[in-house]
C-alpha cells in the first residue's frame, strides 16, 4: 500500500476498532533508519529512496496508533 493508503486505513480504524477487539500490524517490507535523528521509516509502496516525503515515519505510526482503543 502507499503511505496515503496506511495512514487513512489506521484512521478509519480509530473509528472502528473497539476495546473488545485486536490489532496486529505487520511489516515485511523496507524501510530506513535515519543515525542523526534516531527516526525510523516504513517505506510504503510509493516511496523512493532519496524522497523521503512519502516515508511513514515510526512517529507518525505511533501517532495514529496511540488513537485505536
Amino acid at each position: 500500500p502507499t503511505r496515503r493508503d496506511i495512514l487513512s486505513e489506521l484512521i478509519r480504524m480509530r473509528s472502528t476498532i473497539t476495546s473488545n477487539d485486536n490489532l496486529l500490524i505487520f511489516f515485511a517490507g523496507h524501510g530506513f533508519w535515519d543515525k542523526s535523528i534516531e527516526q525510523g521509516y516504513w517505506w510504503p509502496s510509493d516511496a523512493g529512496k532519496n524522497d523521503p516525503s512519502f516515508w511513514l515515519s515510526n512517529s507518525d505510526l505511533r501517532e495514529q496508533l496511540r488513537g485505536i482503543r
